[in-house]
């Protein structure tokens, strides 16, 4: 399982993810996977691309996870060849998102985040899968990357050629009625409108 970083005008580099947060998306992300249609991922998922929310890529086997600290914590979009998946986890921050939490469940959290951080001396699963691969691309701080294998480079170019063309559906115009009309549908959306408390 390797974090990806795509760069404009170089080849991709790889990094290793961590087991802790590897065994993470394994365990808690991927057997919650459901079907998602490329409608609905025109729908949705893919206006955050329009927004500041922070992501990374992961590659596992023949699939590009797509890991968005996004309401409700993590959100998750699986791509493959010929296929897409999502799921979703609520942050144990009970204030994420600006929620109004009580104080028993704010206590809880930081007894429980101070708890992690000493056994593990890393930061949760949800903010390391997004936030190791994505300081490291905005500060260009690629000592601990790797140049992809043959077979990595394959599959990352075969999946982001597929977003590339999903992505090609969009209106061109985005000051055009066409993409106004469509970032409407984005925030109705369902993946727009996730709350804390409907998620595990």
């Amino acid at each position: 399982m390797y974090h990806v970083a795509l760069r404009p005008t170089h080849s991709p580099l790889v990094k290793p993810v961590r087991p802790l947060y590897a065994s993470y998306l394994h365990d808690e992300i991927i057997p919650r996977f459901q079907g998602l249609s490329e409608d609905q991922y025109l729908g949705g998922p893919i206006g955050i691309l329009t927004t500041a929310a922070r992501f990374s890529y992961v590659l596992y086997n023949e699939a590009v996870n797509w890991c968005i600290e996004w309401s409700p914590g993590l959100l998750v979009i699986n791509v493959t060849s010929d296929s897409m998946k999502w799921a979703a986890r609520r942050s144990p921050n009970p204030q994420f998102g600006g929620r109004s939490a009580t104080a028993a469940e704010i206590e809880k959290y930081e007894d429980w985040e101070d708890s992690w951080e000493k056994q593990h001396l890393l930061p949760p699963p949800q903010y390391g899968l997004v936030f190791d691969a994505w300081d490291d691309i905005i500060e260009e701080s690629f000592s601990n990357w790797q140049s992809t294998t043959e077979q990595q480079s394959r599959t990352v170019r075969m999946i982001f050629d597929r977003m590339d063309e999903l992505a090609g559906r969009l209106p061109k115009d985005t000051n055009g009625r066409a993409y106004r009309e469509l970032m409407e549908e984005w925030r109705r959306s369902d993946f727009w409108n996730m709350q804390w408390e409907n998620f595990d």
